[in-house]
């Protein structure tokens, strides 16, 4: 079991606690997700040109169907070794062992992150371990190879395929509760983004099921 491992964020050279607010916590955890936004549409980006190639291979009638398990398979492969290949920098993160088709588990700044495709951008349906880990079990006692998690909460990114463009849709950061979640932010595109989320008022938790990418989700809160 992983021992306690303080993480100490600075503001005027003074020790303080990791944010837990919502976009505070998005904005601590930016540097990391943006890389992870970009590495999310070069996997699909993959994924999708291999799918095309094989079916031609094939002489398939169908090459636009993709299966869903193949997609989130290879994405998932494909993403681990980019995270994996930031060994050694700033961005560098824990990453568990294979968790076979229940995504990624990661480690970064002492924030848990499990990555998860989302068919339409709820959480998956919490079984096994990752009920467990969606119930806030502390994530030491789930993957001994990492500390205890010192702002006490674990988090799930969870990913869109956009089956018209087949492309990345909208990437969320969630907070579960259990089945639930507790808050759901819609995290912006890289591109359109200086480094930090804005502070405005469309990442302030609205109403549920927004529609606009730009703007933040509030789900079982």
């Amino acid at each position: 079991m992983g021992g306690l491992q303080v993480w100490c964020f600075f503001e005027n050279n003074i020790p303080v606690k990791p944010p837990k607010q919502p976009k505070d916590v998005l904005n601590v955890l930016y540097p990391l997700i943006s890389e992870i936004y970009r590495d999310l549409e070069t996997s699909i980006a993959l994924r999708v040109q291999d799918h095309e190639l094989r079916a031609q291979t094939r002489g398939d009638d169908s090459p636009e169907r993709i299966c869903p398990w193949d997609l989130g398979s290879g994405v998932r492969h494909e993403l681990k070794c980019r995270l994996l290949s930031r060994n050694g920098t700033k961005l560098e993160c824990t990453v568990a062992e294979d968790l076979p088709n229940n995504g990624l588990q990661i480690n970064w700044n002492g924030y848990p992150i499990r990555i998860r495709k989302s068919d339409d951008g709820n959480l998956p349906r919490p079984e096994g371990a990752f009920q467990e880990y969606c119930g806030q079990r502390d994530i030491s006692e789930l993957f001994p190879e990492f500390p205890r998690s010192f702002p006490e909460f674990n988090l799930v990114l969870l990913w869109e395929f956009d089956k018209q463009t087949k492309s990345l849709g909208r990437l969320l950061l969630c907070k579960p509760n259990g089945k639930d979640l507790d808050w759901r932010l819609v995290v912006p595109h890289p591109a359109t983004m200086p480094g930090t989320v804005p502070d405005s008022p469309d990442f302030n938790l609205p109403e549920e099921k927004a529609e606009d990418a730009g703007q933040a989700d509030e789900a079982g809160h």
